[in-house]
């Protein structure tokens, strides 16, 4: 009976590995938690049932559960047939090179042990054990080499200390098949194996709350980095609408002073005349957007920034050249201007020599973005990164991510360097 019991727990930690494995390549498409439970149970009910009716017929039971695996899996996955039996025979290869792994380890450092008493029933299980514990860390290590997801975005020193359990378990079970004949009773010999599989199981369990942990982690990240950008474009469009507006009251003061200068020069006052225009030129030239790049969210972005610059008394050195086809889309466009804009602005209003140079050109169907300013308080970097100086930096040092985020999108790359008081940020796509 306990045979039973040791085979199904077995059968479970197999199902298990293989949906880790193969959700290493393959999204689950299933959104029903239960549904997907219910399959990989009967899964388990087959594939067991498979194991012990043709226990006797080795190759019938090692295709029957390379097609029941791929079955399940592909139901799970809902991926093409093919790359799901691809995965399956990978992974059933998986498990044999680790049992053969594990027997020969066995067999060269136990060799007091004999091969009839490696083949009993008991003794398999706990090589069994092993075996599944070495497949667990080559899975590991190929989820950190190919995965993209949460737990595929942790870091070297985090792999490190996540598989210190992993391999003290190894350590235990190695332990436990040297110590195993001496044990003087079947309950003894139970409890070993319990123990084994318990370790396992943990294992299994550690990783799944680490990845459901870093996932509700990369979850909350995502959140904010979405406000953020929502933020920067909602006041960015809003202020392309105040734009339109000061726009149409233009148009309507322009038709006032045409009148007004129709009527004094029509009453030949021509002195009045004269400085009225002088009056409306000045006003003119600074209310008249001066940048145009042939591209009307940058023109928006970059007369605003600059309008700002000059009443705060920073000077605004511009490069820019045609910018009417462009690759990116007018919310990273707004996304990436306005954060290294608007840090720009903030860091310049603390310096007694406030610059900000900024270049936006295409070249050699190349892109290049560049913001060049003067700060006072030396950058904060940690692990790396840079970190704001403000109080609510939990929001504000969404920025620089954001703008990491998009160029990384686009395939293109960041450079940060700071030093003489300048501060350079320069993307290129």
């Amino acid at each position: 009976m306990l045979l039973h019991v040791y085979g199904i727990i077995y059968t479970i930690l197999y199902v298990v590995l293989c949906k880790m494995f193969i959700e290493t390549f393959a999204k689950k498409r299933i959104a029903n938690d239960i549904y997907g439970f219910l399959l990989l149970t009967g899964m388990v009910i087959v594939e067991y049932m498979q194991s012990v009716l043709f226990a006797r017929y080795m190759l019938v039971k090692v295709v029957g559960i390379i097609l029941c695996g791929t079955f399940f899996m592909w139901v799970y996955f809902q991926q093409k047939i093919i790359r799901i039996s691809i995965f399956m025979l990978l992974y059933y290869g998986l498990c044999i090179t680790t049992e053969y792994i594990s027997l020969t380890i066995v067999e060269h450092v136990f060799v007091y042990i004999q091969k009839e008493r490696l083949l009993s029933s008991d003794m398999s299980l706990l090589m069994g054990c092993l075996s599944q514990m070495l497949l667990f860390c080559i899975i590991l290590g190929i989820r950190q080499f190919f995965d993209g997801s949460s737990v595929g975005m942790m870091t070297e020193l985090e792999w490190v200390r996540f598989a210190i359990f992993p391999i003290f378990t190894i350590g235990s079970i190695v332990a436990m098949l040297a110590n195993f004949d001496a044990t003087v009773s079947d309950r003894q010999k139970n409890v070993l194996l319990s123990m084994a599989f318990g370790m396992l199981m943990i294992n299994l369990l550690v990783f799944y709350l680490i990845r459901d942990i870093l996932k509700r982690e990369a979850q909350i990240q995502e959140d904010k980095l979405f406000r953020e950008r929502v933020k920067n474009e909602t006041r960015t469009y809003r202020q392309i609408s105040e734009d339109y507006d000061e726009q149409c009251k233009r148009e309507h003061e322009y038709k006032n002073q045409m009148m007004v200068l129709w009527a004094l020069a029509k009453n030949r006052k021509l002195e009045e005349l004269d400085n009225y225009l002088d009056k409306s030129c000045n006003e003119m030239v600074h209310r008249i957007d001066a940048i145009e790049t042939n591209h009307v969210i940058i023109n928006a972005i970059l007369n605003t920034k600059y309008q700002e610059a000059r009443r705060k008394g920073i000077v605004f050195v511009l490069k820019i050249n045609d910018l009417s086809n462009l690759s990116i889309s007018d919310e990273d466009i707004v996304v990436i201007l306005s954060n290294l804009l608007n840090n720009a602005l903030e860091a310049c209003e603390k310096c007694d020599e406030k610059m900000i140079k900024v270049k936006f050109v295409k070249e050699n169907e190349q892109i290049v973005i560049s913001v060049v300013n003067t700060y006072v308080d030396a950058p904060v970097i940690v692990n790396g990164s840079y970190q704001t100086g403000k109080e609510d930096a939990a929001m504000h040092g969404m920025g620089i991510r954001n703008v990491r985020e998009i160029v990384d999108k686009y395939g293109g790359t960041c450079v940060i360097k700071h030093d003489n008081h300048l501060f350079r940020f320069i993307v290129f796509i």
